[in-house]
Parts: structure tokens; C-alpha cells; sequence
């Protein structure tokens, strides 16, 4: 999976090189302001997209999603806790969630912030097992990703010298990279700390769901939140997909891989949007094992398309 995290790293990297020649750098005093440091947080946890087969996958990753939470001295209300008022409000965890649903949620738990995950793989092999995961954390009163992070790895990921520390079992895999996620969307959280001024290249940037050309069912999606992971962990302010949704849905439809203007001007001007990123999945094929046939791979296409304008910026 390492080749494919580059891969999505240099798409990044490139964007925000081209968005920086066009716009001026301008400070950002306290992105945090307002809800204190990340271990006094309460954060209201959504039940995880679940975009494999397994249903027995829920039970597995979501304990221990908690567990890992709690570790950092959160204030956690838990999913099983949300379920009643969602259902009341009829609010689907789908992997985003719109303004309104998030005020709704915000209210119910004091939320400062949403965790939204995505369970992007789960393969229970008895000699390679892979386990794959997203975790985007929302501020409901701006709608802006304040923490993104996907990681996923296989057994074998943990070798080391001798053959040892091969993981070979899935549920010692799915905490072992629950853990490491959680791990790294506080050290970027941190690193983007308020008492910091950061200077950001790009204004805002929303990230369209990418069109899925491959075999792999929902690996547009998937693809979707590793964009997003790397793109607000080099600093780039993200608004949350679910406010796509909901500008957009009745105006028509949810745009998938390009936007029309009458869409794209009605999500800039609420969000004084700077760009839009977006592109075509063709190819995306999971480690699984280690024979030469089963390398992992990506092959996609992207753009970076101007807000205002329509105009594409750059390809990739």
C-alpha cells in the first residue's frame, strides 16, 4: 500500500504547488479557537461507511475506534449513543454529513467536534490479512476537516528481521491500525496547533467524489478520502464533502468526477472557495498476499479546477 500513499502524496504536493502561483499567502491566527486543545474535546462518533462486504467488520473496528480515542483523554459519545437521535432525525451515516445534520448532532451530544470514519478494506486471509480505514474530523460550526487521516496496511507490513511480527490475525490487524490512524491524525492535529500562525497557499478547497472506472466497488470514495488525508495534512483547509451534498442535491444531483456552474458558483460563494478537486479512478487493485500478480496499484487521472472561473489548472 506504501506505492499507492505515494502516489496520492505527489497529487498533493502538485496541487498545491499550481493553486500557490495564483493566490497570495494569508495568515490563519488560531484555526482551533473556539473548543479548546484536542484532549478536552467531546467528540460525537458517527457510525463508520462501510465499503466492504463483511458486516462483521463493524463490530471488530468500532470498539476498538473508541478505545484508541479514549486513550487520548477525549470525551467520547459513542455511536451507539448517536443511533436514537439519528434515527429521529432520520440522519444516515453515510460517510458525510451536511450542515444541518451536523448542527442536529452537535447540539445532542456538545459536540466540539464530529468524527466521520471509513472502513476502505477488510480481508480476513488466513496468511495476509489487510485492513484499510478513514477518519475525518469535522468542526460543526465551521464545516471545515480540522483532521484527516487514512491508513491502511496487510500482516506482512509488520515484518521484521527473521520473519518476526507478521500479523496474522485480523482482529490483532484491525487494532494495530485503528491505533496508528487515531496516532497520526492527533500528531497532525497537533502540528497544526492554534497557538501557530499558518500560512495557507490556497483559500478553501472542496474535493469532489472521484469517478470510479475500476473493478473495486466504492474505490472512488475511497480514493476521494485519501485525497482529502493528504491535502489537509499539508496544510490546505478542506470543507467537509456533506456540504457538496447538500448545495448541490437540489439543484439536481451529486457531482461525481466535474461540476456545472450554476453548482459550482453556489458552493463558492458560501465558502469562498478557491478550487475544486476532482478526477477518474481506472485502476485499483489491493495487496493481497504477496504474489507478483497481487501488487497493489493505482491509476487515475485528477484536476484541479478553478472556483470562479470553471477553468482547469492543472491535470494530473
Amino acid at each position: 500500500m506504501r506505492r499507492i500513499w505515494r502516489t496520492v502524496g505527489i497529487l498533493a504536493s502538485l496541487l498545491i504547488i499550481v493553486s500557490s502561483g495564483n493566490a497570495q499567502p494569508f495568515p490563519v491566527h488560531g484555526w482551533l479557537d473556539g473548543i479548546g486543545s484536542p484532549d478536552q474535546w467531546t467528540v460525537a462518533v458517527m457510525t463508520p461507511l462501510n465499503h466492504v462486504k463483511d458486516h462483521e467488520v463493524l463490530a471488530v473496528t468500532v470498539p476498538c475506534l473508541e478505545r484508541s480515542l479514549s486513550a487520548y483523554g477525549l470525551t467520547i459519545v459513542a455511536s451507539d449513543e448517536l443511533r436514537p437521535t439519528l434515527r429521529r432525525h432520520r440522519i444516515r451515516s453515510s460517510g458525510q454529513i451536511s450542515t444541518s445534520d451536523a448542527r442536529i448532532v452537535q447540539e445532542y451530544a456538545k459536540a466540539d467536534v464530529i468524527l466521520i470514519p471509513s472502513i476502505d478494506f477488510y480481508i480476513d486471509s488466513p496468511t495476509n490479512p489487510e485492513f484499510g480505514l478513514s477518519l475525518r474530523m469535522i468542526r460543526p460550526d465551521q464545516m471545515r476537516i480540522v483532521g484527516a487521516e487514512s491508513h491502511s496496511a496487510t500482516g506482512e507490513d509488520f515484518k521484521r528481521l527473521f520473519g518476526v511480527g507478521v500479523i496474522k490475525e485480523i482482529d490483532s490487524l484491525v487494532a494495530r491500525v485503528v491505533d496508528d490512524a487515531v496516532a497520526q491524525l492527533f500528531e497532525q492535529i497537533n502540528r497544526l496547533a492554534p497557538q501557530k500562525i499558518v500560512y495557507f497557499k490556497t483559500k478553501v478547497v472542496a474535493v469532489l467524489q472521484f469517478d470510479n472506472l475500476s473493478d473495486m466497488n466504492r474505490a472512488g470514495s475511497i480514493l476521494t478520502n485519501w485525497t482529502i488525508s493528504q491535502l489537509v495534512d499539508r496544510g490546505i483547509i478542506v470543507v467537509e464533502p456533506g456540504v457538496v451534498a447538500e448545495i448541490t442535491a437540489p439543484l439536481g444531483d451529486l457531482p461525481v468526477a466535474g461540476i456545472d456552474h450554476r453548482k459550482r458558483q453556489a458552493i463558492r460563494r458560501l465558502y469562498d472557495l478557491s478550487y475544486f478537486v476532482t478526477g477518474r479512478l481506472d485502476e485499483f487493485r489491493l495487496a493481497r498476499g504477496s504474489s507478483k500478480g497481487a501488487t497493489p496499484m493505482l491509476e487515475f487521472d485528477a484536476r484541479l479546477i478553478e472556483a470562479e472561473t470553471g477553468r482547469i489548472a492543472e491535470t494530473y
